[in-house]
């Protein structure tokens, strides 16, 4: 278990090498949803993103714990492609133990999301960040007036790609 402490010394060693970002809590988004949502903006963090963070493909995840054994990625088509990783040795069995409940959502969902960001945040994001978003819209009831954390990003998103959507 890392300490207290040993975050302090952490952050004390990379603290000019970030920015300081705000947490944002739409009202709009929060009363659509019935819920209150804090997004981190880690997406205006210089490289675009919380890089010490970890990912897993929710459906490998989601089906490993139905079946109670890794089940590996098979050339998985996302947009949400830094989600792509396969739960592994070291990952499953911590799912296993600490995870009661994995969440998955549609594409489609996941590209409201973005949109749902942009247009109501007016901050870009990267489609696996807004994946949070997207599992909070299909599942309402469940994230009904409670609180709720989202750390946003954005540096994995190809602005030539973005931009092309509008003249396509």
């Amino acid at each position: 278990m890392i300490s207290k402490k040993e975050i302090i010394e952490a952050h004390n060693r990379i603290e000019k090498y970030i920015h300081r970002t705000p947490i944002m809590s739409p009202e709009y988004i929060n009363n659509h949803l019935s819920c209150n949502i804090y997004f981190k903006c880690e997406n205006f963090q210089k490289v675009g993103a919380f890089k010490s963070r970890g990912a897993i493909n929710a459906d490998d995840a989601y089906m490993s714990m139905i079946e109670n054994k890794i089940i590996p990625s098979n050339n998985p088509t996302t947009l949400a492609d830094i989600l792509l990783t396969s739960s592994g040795k070291s990952t499953f069995p911590i799912i296993k133990e600490y995870i009661e409940r994995i969440f998955t959502c549609k594409e489609k969902t996941i590209v409201d999301a973005m949109k749902i960001i942009l247009e109501r945040m007016k901050i870009i994001i990267e489609p696996s960040s807004s994946t949070a978003l997207a599992i909070i819209m299909e599942n309402k009831d469940y994230f009904k007036n409670k609180k709720i954390g989202i750390i946003l990003s954005g540096g994995n998103i190809d602005l030539n790609i973005y931009f092309d959507s509008f003249t396509n």
